[in-house]
This record gives structure tokens, sequence and C-alpha cells, in this order.
């Protein structure tokens, strides 16, 4: 949400209040959730209709966890009409745990006019199944909404037949959906958990989960009695909310959204899945000790730890922190247990860690037990790590093998073209493939990039330059696109713009990089 708007006007209210506002200021920079939420909430409470102050406290306490401060903000941006589309969530979560009927259908109607407006039949059939209304399932059944919406109501439907006494009707539509490896293994985790607190534990087995341990003591002396009530509302509001946390925590490049996994975790604080999505969108906004802090909070016996130390490696790794991230991949990847994406990122860190051979041979044994054969990006990596370890004719058949099995991927045919040109190896095939992978992936400026590359190595400046400055005007920050771009101005004679760019690489080149880049302003391009 943007806001346009002067800076809070302090006036001679407190000097210390405008302090607090300025100190939270810099730790929102320094990506210290904590002290900017502590600070905002000392500023708020002098400006407490100040929608400016109101919008960074409510995602600072976001951020933090600060839920008396989340909702004292979201309540000032409420009434300025300025509240930002989560905050119908947050509303929802206070309405839950407090059962207040009037506070939920209106927070319904607000994510029902929003983005999330998906979540609106759901979240309404649960409140009816609360209410013992026993058509809270087939409020669901209509199938209307696109793909996400219909996704999302059959989920629910599921579960709210198990919990309305139609346990044996509600398994039997759960294993229609898929099987227990797929997907929709998140939601026979919630049918399990359900018909445990429902007193039907002897019905887990047919959903092929793996019950809880133990019932949570909150619900102990309940379970064999049929959830209901209150209780019936907290379970479904807060997997439906964990839900959708884990869902868009799935995609990779989609926005993920603090709000929506600290409402499900308002609901229900020990939902360890929500607490994973939430360290993942804290880990691309905030940083990595955030997220990390995150995690912390989920226990070694917890059914989702080896997911959470997952996570952790993943974080560690885009932090920089290469060996501890390492050292978390490797405990995953032993064992009888480990799964083929524990290996993978085991490989992944030991790319990482600059031990491409270590790499190379657990992506071979990985392809070894590929049955189709047919994962093409699988072959990507097995040839990146054997290129970097000095095996390019393996590389390139693994390049190879991956262009030929996705013809139409512009990523594969990039792969090869690139390598192929960075290898002087066959630069006619390789233009080629770069044109065809362009023609796929127009908006794509580092394969953009890879057939200017071509064009260059083979002495062609003049349909290399354009291509060059188009990439690195979309990416500026792109280090490789940018030291090009220098390489074919001097190549074209402009020596003056050459080390223009060449010091503009620099700025966002590693170390190794910068040498090389320093001695080119020196020396020119021979010095590479």
């Amino acid at each position: 949400m943007a806001l346009v708007a002067p800076p809070p006007a302090f006036a001679d209210t407190s000097q210390a209040a405008l302090a607090a506002y300025v100190r939270a200021r810099a730790a929102d920079a320094g990506g210290d959730p904590a002290r900017a939420s502590a600070g905002y909430a000392q500023a708020l409470a002098v400006v407490d209709a100040d929608p400016v102050v109101a919008v960074r406290a409510y995602r600072a306490a976001i951020d933090a966890g600060d839920y008396p401060l989340a909702n004292r903000a979201r309540q000032v941006l409420e009434r300025a009409g300025v509240a930002p589309g989560d905050a119908a969530l947050l509303a929802l979560a206070e309405a839950v745990v407090d059962d207040d009927d009037a506070a939920i259908q209106a927070a319904i109607r607000r994510l029902a006019a929003g983005s999330l407006g998906f979540l609106a039949k759901p979240l309404a059939a649960w409140r009816l199944a609360a209410r013992g209304d026993a058509r809270a399932p087939e409020a669901l059944a209509d199938g209307d909404g696109d793909a996400l919406a219909r996704g999302f109501a059959t989920e629910n439907r599921v579960l709210l037949l198990i919990a309305q006494r139609q346990a044996e009707a509600g398994i039997a539509q759960l294993r229609a959906l898929g099987t227990p490896a797929s997907p929709i293994a998140e939601l026979r985790q919630d049918a399990a958990d359900l018909l445990v607190l429902a007193g039907r534990a002897d019905l887990v087995p047919a959903i092929d989960v793996t019950p809880p341990a133990a019932v949570p003591p909150t619900v102990e002396a309940a379970v064999q009695r049929p959830i209901a009530g209150h209780r019936l509302l907290l379970f479904g509001t807060a997997r439906l909310l964990s839900r959708l946390a884990t869902t868009i925590d799935g995609f990779d490049g989609a926005r993920r959204d603090p709000a929506i996994a600290r409402a499900a975790l308002r609901i229900d604080p020990d939902d360890d899945r929500a607490r994973i999505a939430l360290a993942g969108a804290l880990a691309v906004d905030r940083g990595g000790d955030a997220a990390l802090a995150v995690l912390d909070g989920i226990a070694r016996d917890s059914r989702y730890f080896r997911r959470a130390q997952a996570r952790r490696a993943d974080i560690l790794a885009m932090a920089g922190r290469h060996e501890a991230a390492l050292a978390i991949a490797a405990s995953l990847a032993a064992g009888s247990s480990a799964s083929a994406a524990d290996l993978r990122r085991y490989a992944a860190a030991l790319r990482s860690a600059d031990r491409p051979a270590e790499a190379a041979r657990i992506y071979a044994s990985l392809v070894d037990n590929d049955r189709s054969g047919a994962d093409w990006a699988l072959r990507l990596l097995l040839g990146e790590a054997q290129e970097h370890s000095g095996d390019w004719q393996s590389a390139r058949a693994n390049y190879e093998k991956a262009a030929t099995l996705a013809p139409d991927r512009a990523v594969a045919l990039n792969y090869l073209g690139y390598a192929l040109v960075e290898h002087d190896d066959n630069l006619p095939r390789a233009q080629k493939l770069l044109e065809q992978a362009v023609a796929l992936a127009p908006q794509d400026f580092s394969i953009l990039d890879s057939l200017a590359w071509a064009y260059f190595k083979q002495a062609d400046v003049a349909r290399a330059v354009p291509l060059l400055e188009r990439a690195a005007r979309a990416q500026p920050d792109n280090a490789v696109i940018t030291e090009h771009l220098g390489d074919a101005y001097w190549q074209a004679g402009r020596r003056y713009e050459a080390r223009y760019a060449w010091r503009a690489a620099s700025i966002d080149a590693g170390p190794e990089d910068s040498v090389r880049l320093a001695a080119k302003i020196d020396d020119g391009p021979q010095a590479r």
C-alpha cells in the first residue's frame, strides 16, 4: 500500500516520541523488526491518528509478531480508510479468537471485497459449522470461481464433512483428490488431526498419514466428543489460513505476505507449518536473522522439525552462510530417510561451498534414480556441477540431453547455448540455440545477454551492443551483463564507455570478479 502523505507531525508533543520514531525507522531499515516495533509503538502512542506512523507500525508489528501493536495500528488505518487488504486477516483472527460473531462476519465481508475474496466462502462455511449448521459442507459444493477458489472450497468441504460426523464421506472425497505423496498431503494431515480431535482416530489409517504422537493438551479432555462450537471454529480458520500461507510459500516468485502466517499463528500459536511459511516470508523481506529466530520456535519433536531444518538451510544459504547451510543439508541428506529433495539441497550446498565435483556425484546418483528419465532440470544441475569441476565433455552431454528433453524450455536452450559460447565450441550452433531461447522468453534479459555474447564472440559487435544495452537497462545490478557491455564497448572503440560499464559492474561483483574488473579498467580486456 502506498500512502501519499507528509511525514508524521509530532509538533511539540514529545521529543521522546520523535526520537522513538527515528530509532524505529533505523531499526526497520536494519532488519530488526522487534526494535522497530517497540519504537513505532512509542511513537503511535503520541500521534495515534497518523496513518503514516500507523502503516509502518503495522508492518513492523506483523514482522515482529507484536499483535497488540498490529491491531492498534490496523484500527488507525481502518478509520482512515487506508488499511491494506491483509489487515482483514488480522481482524478475522482476533474475532475468531474472541468468538465475536459480528466481527467475524464483518471481516469476511472485507475479505470478500479484496484480492483474498476466495477465502470468504470457506470461512463462512466454518462459521456455519461452528454454530451447528449441517448445511456448511454444501455451501462449498457449487465449484464456482477460479482454480484456486475451487481448490480451497474442495479441501475445506472434506474437512467439514469429517467435522460434522460424515467422516467416511469426507475420507472418500479426500482419497479421490490425490496420492499421499501429492500436494494434497497437507490436507491429509489436517484431516488426520481433525479425526483425532473428533474422536475418530480409528479412521486415520484410511488416509495414509501418521497420526499426531499426542493430542494437544488444550483439547485432550474433549477428544471423546465431537469437535464443535468455538473449538471447531478455531481449528477450521487456523488450518485454512495456514494452508494458504504454505500454498503461497510453495510457489517460486510469489509474493510472500507474513500477515497470512501471522494471522494463522494468532489463532493457533502451535502451528509449526505456518511458522515455516512465516520464516520464508521474513527471509525475503527482512533477511536471515529474523527468519531464523522464527524457526527457533519449532521444537525438535515437532512433526515439522525436519522441514524446518530444510528451510533453515535454505535461509542460511540465501544469507551467504554456506558452511552452516552445508552442515544442515548434509545431516538431512544422511540416512535412509533422505528424500530426493534433501539430496538436491545437499548438492546445491556443496556447489555454493565451491565443491562442484562432490555435487556432481550426488546429482549423477539422482539422475540414475530418475525412473522416468525426463527430469531435464536435474540434467542441467548435473551439467553445471560437472562444468565447474572441469569436466566439460560430460557437462556438454548433460546439457544436450536437457535440451533434447525440453526443446521448448528457454532455460534449457540457454544453458547449452551459453556454455558452448564460453567454451568456444560450435559458436554458430550456440547462436541458433540462443536465438530460439530469446524467441521463447523475450523478456528474460539474462538469455538476451547470452545471445549478445554469442554475437560478440563471433566479432559481430554491431548486433551485440544494442542487445547488451537493452539488457543492462533492464537489469542494472547484473554484474555479468554490465561487464559484457563494457567488453563490447571496448571492442567497438568506445573506451570511455567501456571503463564506465566495468566500474558499474564492479559495484555488484564478487571479490574475484572485482579483481578482474579492476585490471580491465586499468589495462583493457586483455586483462580478462
